[in-house]
């Protein structure tokens, strides 16, 4: 199960929070662990000791098991009666802004932090005012969490999933052939029937190959960003890829395009200033907009902030434009420090920038007549192995990449003036759900094209609920051999590399801890058959059960996935076209489209995937 969760010097920081607030315990809420019982078959109580014993080798990895775990308190949750506008009541749709940080961990945030608390006061005065999800997850990095929030599935149900020390075939790069496959219905194209006008800006990440993959064919009505994982903050150059001239040359690909309509082709922008100089001032122009139109708007930012890259700067025009009486950005920026080196100061920093924007659009949501609300979350744990941007997910076990809960589990609130009140909410919350749930926030009767896995919280936040309850299954992996998923109060991690808990001066190349590069420090450690974990009990993860389940000889066969729902099989094989070694593409179709569109990061032609 690994080495006890480690007390060092470096973790002192994040230590201060106290476990409560950093683990989603609060003042009315049931404390991890208590008045946890089930009901046994002669109706006498089971403690949860003797419930994981008996629930037995086979029932455990049976993805038909549902655990029902009741999670008392020494009296009930106060439940704050339902706070819901009379313009909710009659469904007058409400303006919706979610903004996706990137690479953001559970110890980065302000209301969170150990070590950057002064860097988020907008997000930190947004969470208090608004409601945050505090058993909230999305996926390991970046494409398969941005596959799942925008389709409500999860990534293994689209073949957007593969085992260590595989797991890049799902990240889409430059070159990457496959997207989420078409006849699969993304967020936006729900809510376009309810009459929102839908824009996308920032990172895309999810497919580009295809004309039908972009934005713009799957429901958002225009796009500004980038298709990559992560580019350059000022060069907008996608890692290291490269294309190929005529004469041999090889030069960087630039990866900042435009598309204003559904339909209409990318064409890229050379853009000097800061990504998210652009990417707010195009997020402010589609939100203005809506000060004279009269029809609702969903926008979907997909900040840079806070993903490492070489050339991070300060965006000072972002800190300038949104500074107030109550927050002056620039100062703050200048201020930002951390004991912890320059990598977490920068990274602070980023996280200044990105507060900024969430202040401006925020103050531009409360500028309008119509209702609004605004959702804030992160896409996976934070990179505590980066170059330049070092993020942290401490208290919690492992790191970005990582199927523990430091690279899974991360910070989440709603906020609106007018449609919550004030609050925490416990109930068990993905990526998944956003479909469902924004789908109730908009329609009185919302329907699906197809059952989703996602489920619909908003009726139990808006009506102040503390909780919904957990009895639901979590799947974060899904492989040939591999398999992560929570179920209840238990995490299941088989054939997966064991990791441990990465200190604030993990730096790459630190041999135990980080290798060279990312997807190097995703393998540190053996494969481990078999581990389970009572969250509820141990929410670090310092405790592997599975022996406790008697369960450790079928660890040696293969999991079959009879017992799963169907998995997409695409029609052709999904790789990266192009060489590890050079990130030329392998494939001449690709390399003269990007040729062609002047070196931007382009669409080519790949064969289309259907679900």
């Amino acid at each position: 199960g690994g080495p006890p969760a480690p007390r060092p010097e470096e973790y002192k920081a994040a230590a201060r929070v106290s476990a409560g607030r950093q683990l989603g315990q609060s003042r009315g809420m049931p404390r991890v662990g208590e008045g946890s019982y089930l009901l046994g078959s002669d109706g006498a109580r089971v403690s949860r000791r003797r419930r994981i014993r008996a629930i037995g080798t086979g029932a455990l990895l049976a993805s038909g098991l549902a655990l029902v775990l009741c999670l008392g308190s020494a009296g009930p949750a106060p439940r704050r009666p339902a706070v819901i506008s009379a313009a909710v009541a009659q469904r007058r749709v409400p303006h919706v802004a979610m903004i996706v940080l990137d690479d953001v961990g559970w110890n980065d945030l302000g209301y969170l932090s150990g070590d950057l608390g002064s860097a988020t006061p907008e997000m930190t005065s947004l969470a208090s005012r608004g409601v945050v999800m505090e058993n909230y997850y999305g996926q390991q990095i970046c494409t398969p969490s941005r596959v799942a929030l925008l389709s409500g599935l999860f990534p293994f149900r689209l073949g957007l999933d593969a085992d260590p020390p595989s797991f890049v075939r799902g990240e889409i790069v430059a070159f990457s052939n496959y997207s989420v496959p078409l006849g699969a219905a993304l967020l936006p194209e729900y809510l376009k029937r309810h009459g929102m006008r839908t824009y996308a800006v920032g990172k895309w990440n999810i497919g580009h190959c295809n004309d039908r993959y972009l934005p713009t064919s799957r429901g958002f009505d225009s796009f500004l960003g980038y298709f990559n994982g992560n580019v350059g903050y000022y060069s907008k150059q996608p890692d290291s890829w490269r294309y190929e001239l005529e004469d041999g040359t090889t030069l960087p690909l630039v990866d900042l395009v435009r598309i204003d309509a559904p339909g209409g082709r990318p064409v890229g922008l050379a853009d000097p200033r800061h990504t998210e100089e652009i990417f707010l001032d195009e997020a402010l122009d589609k939100l203005g907009r809506h000060r004279r139109d009269a029809r609702p708007a969903f926008l979907y930012l997909a900040l840079h902030a806070a993903h490492d890259a070489p050339d991070f700067a300060e965006p000072r025009r972002v800190l300038e434009t949104c500074s107030s009486e109550r927050v002056d950005y620039v100062e703050l920026s200048r201020s930002v420090s951390s004991p912890f080196g320059d990598r977490r100061r920068d990274y602070g920093r980023a996280l200044v920038a990105a507060d900024a924007i969430v202040a401006c659009v925020r103050a531009e949501l409360d500028a309008m007549p119509r209702d609004s609300l605004l959702v804030v979350l992160s896409d996976n744990g934070g990179n505590a192995c980066a170059v330049d941007l070092a993020g942290s997910s401490l208290p919690l076990r492992g790191v970005k990449g990582s199927c523990y809960d430091g690279g899974l589990r991360v910070p989440a609130f709603l906020y609106s003036s007018t449609l919550l009140q004030p609050g925490r909410y416990a109930g068990l919350a993905h990526h998944v759900d956003w479909i469902p749930t924004l789908l109730s926030v908009v329609s009185d009767e919302p329907s699906l094209d197809y059952p989703l896995d996602g489920v619909d919280h908003w009726p139990a936040i808006a009506a102040g609920d503390a909780d919904n309850g957990r009895d639901r299954t979590l799947y974060f992996h899904v492989g040939t051999e591999a398999l992560v998923y929570r179920r209840g109060d238990l995490k299941v991690l088989r054939r997966m590399p064991n990791q441990t808990w990465y200190p604030l001066t993990a730096r790459p190349g630190d041999g135990d801890l980080c290798s060279a590069d990312l997807l190097g420090a995703l393998e540190i450690g053996p494969i481990v058959d078999l581990q389970v974990f009572d969250l509820a009990t141990d929410p670090l993860e310092t405790t592997n059960l599975a022996a406790d389940l008697d369960i450790m000889p079928q660890t040696t066969t293969t999991f079959r996935l009879d017992d799963l729902p169907a998995v997409f099989e695409p029609t052709l094989p999904f790789r990266i076209e192009g060489d590890t070694d050079t990130n030329l593409p392998l494939n001449p179709i690709a390399n003269a489209a990007m040729r062609d569109a002047g070196g931007f990061v382009v669409p080519w032609g790949c064969a289309l995937t259907y679900w």
